[in-house]
């Protein structure tokens, strides 16, 4: 199945709420969350089937909703019946709601019946795990506000942190890949200029695999994924380390974070400046949850 990527434009003073919930789920209780509301049975029978029921709920505040595709697997192969290979819904949840001081999360469930199991073997244990994937594909803005100085500048009114090396309070939705550190270092060039040396930590704050935003839909594990990143500094794009001329950031499948050096140079006209950084980025995750595992009985077991 083909589905269009997950847009979401976000503005830098979303907050997120927890959403609570019972049943085995995967993932963030905000953000995007994912969960078994009905659990499959712990024992079947051969030539019998099961139904199970899995609800996704998104609680970003966004004007695209949440566009995806959900899909159900086991771990035995289709030779035994089960759970087939193409055992997908496609995914359409508005965005959530939000009044003063709560955001109220889209929700939608979502059923699938496997196919009977058969053919299986009494000298085999036939023990089988129920998996719930969803993938999406992500547009997210994160940013902070550092104070910039005139070199030489001396004014009362300048903030005190104002010149020296900060650690950015930083603004951004709550994704699966977060910027958990902005941290810059200014470095004064002449009488008016300012050079803003600014180093970037990324790290996953929710568990999945991150992908390529063209490889969002694809079911095989990549050995890394090349997402889009740009980092603009007082509205110019700023000169980062180990991104490619297409603007891309590569970060391998095992990396739970990343650190992206960047640089650019402020020119001031006043005693000093509040220097809006903007990080955009841009990819696909894959989050996954287990169900109960399965004791497949097979018939000559049962008639035993």
């Amino acid at each position: 199945m083909k589905f269009k990527n997950l847009v979401i434009i976000l503005v830098l003073s979303v907050v997120l709420i927890s959403c609570a919930g019972s049943g085995s789920s995967g993932g963030s209780a905000r953000g995007v969350n994912i969960k078994f509301v009905e659990l499959p049975p712990k024992e079947l029978a051969e030539g019998e089937e099961f139904s199970t029921t899995i609800q996704i709920s998104n609680a970003v505040v966004n004007a695209n909703g949440l566009n995806g595709e959900l899909c159900l697997r086991d771990t035995i192969t289709d030779t035994y019946g089960g759970v087939s290979d193409n055992s997908c819904f496609p995914v359409n949840l508005p965005s959530a709601s939000q009044s003063d001081k709560s955001i109220s999360p889209s929700i939608d469930e979502y059923t699938f019946t496997s196919k009977p199991y058969s053919n299986l073997d009494p000298s085999i244990t036939n023990d089988v795990s129920i998996i719930a994937d969803f993938r999406y594909s992500v547009d997210t803005t994160a940013g902070g506000v550092v104070c910039v100085k005139k070199p030489g500048a001396n004014s009362p009114i300048i903030p005190s942190n104002c010149g020296t090396e900060q650690s950015l309070s930083v603004q951004q939705p709550d994704m699966p890949l977060r910027v958990s550190k902005i941290l810059v270092r200014p470095t004064r060039i002449n009488a008016g200029s300012v050079k803003l040396n600014t180093e970037i930590t990324l790290s996953k704050s929710i568990a999945g695999e991150l992908l390529s935003k063209q490889d969002s839909f694809e079911r095989s594990s990549m050995a890394s994924a090349d997402i889009d990143f740009n980092v603009e500094i007082n509205g110019y794009s700023a000169s980062c380390g180990g991104i490619s001329s297409g603007g891309k950031l590569n970060i391998r499948t095992n990396e739970n974070e990343k650190v992206i050096k960047c640089s650019t140079l402020v020119t001031l006209n006043q005693d000093w400046l509040d220097v809006p950084v903007k990080i955009s980025m841009g990819y696909g995750y894959r989050q996954s949850v287990v169900g109960e595992k399965i004791k497949l009985i097979s018939n000559e077991v049962l008639s035993a």
